[in-house]
């Protein structure tokens, strides 16, 4: 009876076992009949890769609805199965594009007045399929265009948190080739890499005109922060190149010879963009064009190219730079750019450490949570896994964000502060920042003091968000270091408008009366230092003060507010909520609710949620305010 029991409960545990081997990480690709039936056989071959290779349980989805609503609702359902469901999913071909609006605060810069033609002012992003605690109302369609336009609404979440990662293989017709030639081309590239993994070797970084202020000691630090995130690839010198637009003139030339290299891995383009045009370098015309790309016959080899720069990634467009560099001959795999305009100041490389460990380039952009970064191309591409053992700092950064319950503030605190891992310290202090902490005050003065440049950036952005009087001492530091970087000190000098004046020139002159002995000429500098202040300080006072007194008639009035999304004082933010609560103006009151909720850093935003929340309840005004109030509520409390 006892063996027979013990065969029993083995033959369970196998059942189990093959159960558990069974189980696989699910993947959607949509795909458009049309893509489908030209690129068959090689859509197929692909599919065979992911299968085999990457042990994805892959679920094709061919795209005859037209709607983005229904193939997010399919998605969202392959989500949440039982059996293998689904972590990603590819876009490929002619899918629908969703234009989202009402949603600037989610992308890393763009500001543009909806106003505006829709098609230049809605932020094209396929965060609409993978980010499924968002909640859209459908606008209407372009007839000349596959662009379908939704606006965020209120009753979802007012932050982005993918629930799977995504990417878009969209080959448009060009001169050169037609699209479906170009699908078929590019599919092969893509399963040739599953099928025998390169590889991570190598690094390129290319550093444009403008790019971070110029600033040397950012750029150093950008290396330290290489050696952390590839620390295998530390003892080869061949392994991290750089370039800078200064180096030769034209420059173009040798970064395209750069990207070809056959063993490049990755490459990391700093610069200014557009759609159709790498700005290398303003001054002299100095530019990648697509026309160029043509004409020189560029074949980009670096796997992975992520594109710090504006536009780079427009994949609504009927062409794009980051479209040119996965459907040219060369081996790049996947790109990650944006569809509109970027912020130079924010972790553009989260987490790329991890591409050593074989983790896919989707789930690195997954965590680069703006609403505008894409990958163009396979975002499944992953390299054979070359990594060292043990505790890198992506790998601690990786484990903090996903399993960021179990880190309270305290201890993102005790992490600031003792990390020997630069990227590991820059990692806490923005868990802080973006889940808007009680100790998000006293977390930016560490960071403030801390030598990684990035993380002291960041910093002085988090100080000019927050405008918390507490951060004066330490802010008048900053701005009379002599040697902070170019762009710290940039970003400093931006700062001063958000501070109480004579607060902050106080404090700025007890700091300079401390330097007289250890500056060569100590009457310049202070001259220097107390103009910036007088200039700077308090420059939005007067014409903030006419509208909340109701001094401006209408039109001035809305492009007063429309400034107010990067030009408003935190010590100002009261008055303009009690001018909000009591404003009578339909189109005002809705406008002001928006301002409010882009200051979810102030010191005061508390302030400001009560009274979004108090609007919000107020049954006397139209659902259009109150769903906006309710967006501002949520904006500012990370609901």
């Amino acid at each position: 009876m006892k063996t027979y029991s013990k065969k029993i409960l083995l033959l369970l545990l196998l059942f189990v076992a093959v159960v558990q081997v069974q189980a696989r990480q699910g993947l959607a690709i949509v795909i458009d009949p049309a893509s489908q039936e030209a690129a068959k056989p090689e859509l197929d071959a692909f599919i065979t890769a992911l299968e085999n290779k990457q042990h994805y349980k892959v679920y094709t989805i061919i795209d005859k609805w037209q709607m983005p609503d229904s193939i997010r609702n399919t998605l969202i359902k392959l989500h949440a199965a039982k059996k293998d469901p689904i972590v990603g999913v590819i876009l490929i071909g002619d899918i629908p594009i969703p234009m989202v609006r009402d949603a600037q605060y989610l992308t890393s810069a763009f500001k543009m007045s909806q106003k505006r033609d829709r098609k230049e002012s809605s932020v094209p992003s396929d965060r609409f399929y993978d980010d499924f605690g968002l909640s859209f109302d459908y606008i209407g369609k372009d007839d000349d265009a596959p662009y379908y336009y939704y606006s965020l609404t209120a009753s979802g979440r007012q932050y982005l948190k993918p629930d799977i990662f995504s990417g878009r293989i969209r080959p448009t017709d060009t001169k050169e080739s037609t699209k479906y030639e170009k699908l078929k081309l590019y599919l092969k590239k893509a399963t040739a890499a599953k099928n025998t993994p390169d590889k991570f070797e190598s690094v390129f970084v290319f550093t444009g005109d403008g790019s971070i202020s110029e600033s040397k000691p950012a750029h150093i630090d950008e290396f330290r922060g290489l050696m952390e995130h590839f620390p295998q690839l530390a003892a080869t010198p061949s392994a991290f190149s750089y370039m800078d637009y200064s180096d030769e003139s034209p420059v173009r030339y040798r970064v395209m010879d750069e990207v070809m290299r056959p063993d490049l891995s990755l490459a990391m383009m700093h610069h200014h963009g557009d759609w159709d045009t790498q700005y290398l370098n303003f001054a002299t015309k100095d530019n990648i064009t697509l026309d160029e790309i043509t004409k020189y016959n560029y074949r980009p080899n670096a796997r992975v190219v992520i594109f710090d720069a504006c536009y780079n990634g427009s994949f609504h467009r009927d062409d794009c730079i980051a479209n040119e560099y996965i459907f040219r001959p060369g081996k790049t795999i996947a790109t990650i750019g944006g569809s509109v305009n970027l912020i130079q100041d924010k972790w553009y490389d989260k987490f790329i450490g991890l591409l050593a460990d074989g983790v896919s380039v989707g789930y690195i952009n997954q965590h680069a949570i703006y609403l505008e970064s894409h990958v163009i191309g396979d975002p499944t591409f992953a390299f054979g896994n070359t990594a060292t053992k043990g505790q890198t700092a992506d790998r601690i950064c990786r484990q903090m964000e996903e399993q960021d319950k179990k880190f309270s503030d305290d201890k993102l605190m005790a992490i600031l502060k003792d990390s020997p891992h630069a990227l590991v310290r820059l990692q806490a202090y923005t868990m802080l920042r973006d889940r808007i902490s009680k100790r998000l005050t006293d977390a930016t003065i560490i960071a403030l003091q801390d030598n990684y440049e990035m993380l002291q950036r960041f910093a002085v952005n988090v100080l000019s968000a927050s405008g918390d009087p507490k951060l004066i001492p330490s802010f008048a530091k900053i701005l009379t270091n002599p040697n902070a970087s170019k762009r710290v000190a940039f970003n400093a000098v931006q700062a001063i408008q958000f501070f109480d004046k004579n607060q902050l020139l106080a404090a700025v002159n007890a700091e300079l009366e401390k330097m007289t002995s250890r500056l060569s000429r100590p009457d310049t500098f202070k001259t220097k230092i107390r103009a910036e202040v007088e200039k700077m300080g308090q420059r939005w006072d007067d014409d903030i003060n006419k509208l909340t007194s109701g001094k401006l008639d209408q039109k001035h009035a809305m492009q007063q507010i429309s400034f107010m999304k990067i030009y408003c004082p935190a010590y100002l933010l009261k008055d303009v909520a009690d001018y909000t609560l009591q404003c009578s103006d339909t189109a005002q009151k809705k406008a002001l609710l928006d301002i409010l909720g882009w200051h979810k850093l102030a010191y005061n935003a508390d302030y400001c949620a009560d009274i979004a929340l108090k609007i919000s309840r107020d049954g006397s005004l139209t659902d259009e305010v109150r769903n906006e109030a309710l967006k501002a509520y949520k904006r500012i409390t990370k609901q």
